[in-house]
């Protein structure tokens, strides 16, 4: 995996946040990324901010007796105000709705940095050494960077870099994403919220959501790092033709697409596919099941929470 240089994240120093979307059928994977930064990060003492829409309180009882210093957030009106406005006009989204809800990270205001992690990663390695940047978000490319392709920023669909001006060149994908403190702010907030309307997704072609906005937001202003910080298996082999960074490289696993190592129907099909999803899905059932040994023999420790 990727070698990186340690650097201390404690909040002795610093105010840092990992914040995460997730829901009860996510709880798995939600408990396999944060007890995997954990496990490679071990001088945070940060916040961790959980953001669901409904989570059940079993869920909630579960990541509170395994995790320290969480935090509980839904959706605020403002975002979930916007979201109805969109789905009410195309109703096809409604299945997507629960993807905006990462939007709430930029409602966390008062922190220095904010690590936004989708609850399908995991780490490892460290990715210590990205805080180091001094960017408005540090990120990784997505499927179409790693095609050679950039996006049209109205359809949002893949297109030659050199097809016309108006190009994101550089697309990013939004499951792993450190965020400045700067971007976290009540005018931020309402700006990217803006931009959920049903005007804007008139002519948007993709089954994107949070990713787009991000990508239109953030055009100017975010900073790709190697493809080993965010590893998307689905495009593993792009990956390799265009890095060269293969899968014994990442330091974060991204379950990115329909295939969820904690589904057994998704594994199966996953299975199908390619040597590649096999041994991935191999270390995210190791990393569980090295979860639930430490929680049984009690080294999993019990922390404080926080709504």
């Amino acid at each position: 995996m990727a070698q990186t240089q340690e650097i201390s994240i404690s909040t002795n120093q610093h105010n840092y946040c990992i914040a995460t979307v997730t829901s009860d059928n996510f709880l798995p994977g939600t408990i396999v990324m944060l007890d995997s930064f954990l496990q490679h990060h071990k001088q945070f003492s940060g916040d961790i901010c959980i953001i669901h829409n409904g989570l059940s309180e079993q869920s909630r009882a579960i990541l509170e007796a395994h995790f320290e210093s969480l935090k509980f957030k839904s959706a605020g009106h403002q975002l979930t105000e916007a979201v109805d406005r969109l789905t009410s006009a195309y109703p096809g989204m409604k299945s997507r709705q629960a993807r905006f809800l990462s939007v709430e990270m930029f409602a966390l205001t008062g922190y220095d940095k904010v690590l936004f992690c989708d609850s399908d990663l995991l780490f490892r390695g460290s990715i210590a050494s990205l805080w180091a940047h001094d960017s408005a978000v540090v990120c990784c490319g997505d499927g179409a960077y790693y095609r050679g392709f950039g996006r049209d920023p109205k359809t949002f669909t893949e297109v030659a870099l050199d097809a016309a001006a108006d190009v994101l060149q550089t697309p990013f994908n939004a499951g792993l994403m450190l965020v400045d403190r700067g971007q976290c702010s009540a005018d931020n907030y309402a700006a990217i919220i803006r931009r959920i309307s049903p005007e804007r997704w008139q002519k948007v072609r993709t089954g994107h959501t949070d990713q787009l906005l991000y990508n239109l937001h953030f055009a100017d202003r975010a900073t790709l790092v190697s493809p080993a910080y965010n590893y998307l298996l689905a495009y593993g082999d792009a990956i390799i033709e265009q890095s060269g960074t293969t899968l014994s490289d990442a330091a974060v696993l991204h379950y990115n697409g329909p295939m969820k190592p904690w589904l057994p129907n998704s594994i199966l099909a996953g299975f199908r596919q390619s040597p590649m999803i096999v041994r991935s899905t191999q270390l995210w059932s190791t990393a569980f099941h090295d979860f639930l040994k430490r929680s049984v023999l009690g080294t999993v420790g019990v922390g404080r929470s926080g709504s």
